[in-house]
């Protein structure tokens, strides 16, 4: 094995440089001091890195880079033991290495590294100590960003920009779980030509598109749109709506169908406005974006959809333990019509809030619901909980955007949806969804109330919006009762939570006032009709959620003031029992000519 170059003075092999550094390695962990000086640890890293350089490659050379560059993630993380004597020393060599040895130069070489492990170590490496560039002094490595802008802006698909891909990436997500909002504004300002300059260079996609670049792009783009809902000053922060129409192309023709999914899912979460939900610490600051960034991915999502865009979107079956299934309807993908469905859902809010086009939106709706699959249920508003109930959260957000639909519509003479059934011909009858709803649930009162008390969904600015019209509209109610009470599907559509556990135990607290609830449910009056079996289920479920958040009010185990919630659930009582009122004075009425023929 050929000699590695002296080291302090030392002349080190291969093999002896790799057990020193895993002497190093050791100490970081018991974070105890190594015999090594700072200077030398420094120069110990530096000379591991260069080993490919002084020798021919081979596994052992591999590993020795590998080891080097693990140690090297550690001296950073090191920086901040509990121990100053350690952290200090650990600083100091950090110092050394990339003032004095310029070690961020090795580092950025090895990005386009064939050996793909080495590759991604340095990647890591070289993030490691941006970020704690950053967070020392609040400036980013020239080097790094010279690196990664050349990338972004002339390299072809490849190791190099994935890896300056990965460790932006890397970069942005540290900074935003830890809420660091100058930083990533400066790491944002630093890189917002070039990320701009990328993304129209790779999109749209095409079937020729590089995956692995792909993955790394969508990622970004989420990111950037995940820092544009606390603050928006880079203009790279709304380039997932500005390239809407580009990024509808990579759902409908990706390479890979995991890539439409990615960027279905993409679209829809900044439709939402909750863009990196799953990795930042309690979904990020939410913020609505400027009315100008949500109108342009509105109008390219809703221009899509007039153009045809729906029926091109690949929609596999979806996958299990078991294999495969070939029928939409029983295993369709359902994360990706959710996605889709959601997308075109709030788009088309936003569309009906600035514009009086009620026509247009019910034409967006109904072909939204010819590709979710029109065709396999008898009523349009029953696709809603058809394809939104296994995931609670998305179904809620499709629920109050439907509501928030039907209500700008209404004012829409044009349409009259205050008549008959011409809401549902657009399926966004809010009715008929929220007693979809209950039946999914099995008008369980229980489920209501983990939805309500759960911070995952927003059933309570949902429910707190439908009863509010519900005050306004109980003869639709009980309209839509009728229809959903003859319909085939009643018992169709369980949502994911009705599986018979709750989040609260239910079963040692005094059932006192849900057992008046449940008698009162069933001395409803509303006939033997499947119909007024609906409305006696529904308004009794209804009525025994208010006693028991009540119940629950009251010993101080709800978790925040519901007055405003008891008062509208309240309201549906009182709408319940006029209507049984009206109903006794109508049957007394109509049954008395009968009685005077019998007397005469």
């Amino acid at each position: 094995m050929a000699a590695a170059p002296a080291v302090g003075g030392a002349c080190f092999t291969a093999s002896e440089l790799q057990d020193s550094l895993s002497e190093v390695y050791e100490c970081s962990f018991h974070a105890t001091l190594p015999r090594h000086g700072a200077v030398n640890l420094a120069g110990l890293i530096v000379r591991g890195v260069r080993a490919q350089e002084e020798h021919d490659g081979g596994g052992n050379v591999v590993e020795l880079t590998c080891i080097s560059l693990t140690v090297l993630g550690r001296v950073v993380t090191m920086t901040t033991a509990p121990t100053p004597e350690v952290a200090s020393f650990y600083r100091l060599a950090l110092k050394v290495l990339f003032e004095d040895m310029d070690a961020m130069s090795l580092l950025v070489a090895n990005f386009a590294c064939k050996d793909q492990l080495i590759r991604h170590m340095a990647g890591k490496s070289a993030s490691s100590w941006v970020l704690y560039q950053l967070r020392m002094s609040g400036s980013v490595s020239l080097t790094w960003q010279q690196t990664c802008e050349q990338a972004f802006l002339s390299s072809p698909a490849g190791p190099k920009l994935d890896t300056c891909l990965w460790s932006l990436n890397f970069v942005l997500k540290r900074l935003l779980k830890d809420n660091s909002g100058e930083l990533v504004r400066a790491v944002l300002t630093a890189f917002d030509a070039s990320v701009s300059t990328l993304a129209s260079r790779l999109l749209p996609v095409g079937a020729a598109s590089d995956v692995d670049t792909l993955c790394q792009l969508l990622e970004l783009l989420e990111l950037l749109t995940a820092s544009s809902e606390g603050r928006a000053y880079a203009g790279c922060q709304m380039l997932v709506h500005t390239h809407a129409a580009a990024l509808m192309a990579a759902v409908s023709c990706s390479p890979r169908y995991f890539l439409s999914k990615h960027a279905a899912l993409l679209l829809k979460r900044a439709a939402l406005h909750k863009a990196g939900e799953d990795w930042l610490a309690g979904g990020g600051p939410a913020r609505e974006h400027a009315g100008s960034d949500v109108a342009s991915l509105a109008r390219a999502v809703l221009n899509g959809v007039a153009g045809g865009w729906l029926p091109s979107v690949r929609v596999e079956s979806a996958s299990f333990f078991g294999g495969t299934s070939g029928k939409r309807r029983e295993g369709g993908d359902g994360v990706m019509l959710r996605a889709v469905g959601l997308l075109v859902i709030k788009c088309v809010e936003h569309h009906v809030r600035s514009a009086a086009a009620g026509a247009e939106a019910c034409g967006y709706l109904q072909a939204l619901w010819s590709f979710l699959g029109q065709t396999e249920v008898v009523h349009t508003c029953r696709l809603m909980t058809r394809v939104f109930g296994e995931q609670d959260d998305d179904m809620m957000e499709a629920a109050k955007a439907l509501l928030a639909i039907f209500l700008q519509l209404r004012e829409d003479p044009s349409l009259d949806f205050g008549v008959g059934d011409a809401a549902c011909t657009c399926g966004c009858n809010p009715h008929c969804h929220f007693l979809s709803l209950l039946q999914s649930v099995a008008f369980d009162h229980r489920v209501l109330l983990d939805f309500l008390i759960s911070m995952e969904t927003c059933f309570l600015e949902y429910l707190v919006r439908y009863l509010k019209y519900l005050r306004t509209d109980w003869q639709g109610f009980t309209a839509a009762c009728q229809r959903v009470g003859v319909s085939p599907e009643s018992d169709s559509g369980q949502v994911s939570t009705s599986s018979g556990r709750s989040l609260v135990d239910y079963d040692t607290s005094d059932e006192s006032e849900t057992d008046n609830a449940e008698g009162t449910a069933e001395g409803l009056d509303c006939g033997n009709t499947a119909a007024g079996g609906t409305l006696a289920r529904a308004v009794g479920c209804l009525t025994k959620l208010r006693l028991l958040v009540d119940r629950l009010q009251t010993k101080k185990m709800f978790p925040y003031n519901a007055e405003s919630l008891l008062k509208l659930l309240a309201h549906v009582d009182a709408c319940e029992g006029q209507n049984r009122k009206d109903s006794n004075i109508q049957n007394s009425s109509s049954s008395q000519p009968i009685l005077q023929d019998r007397w005469v």
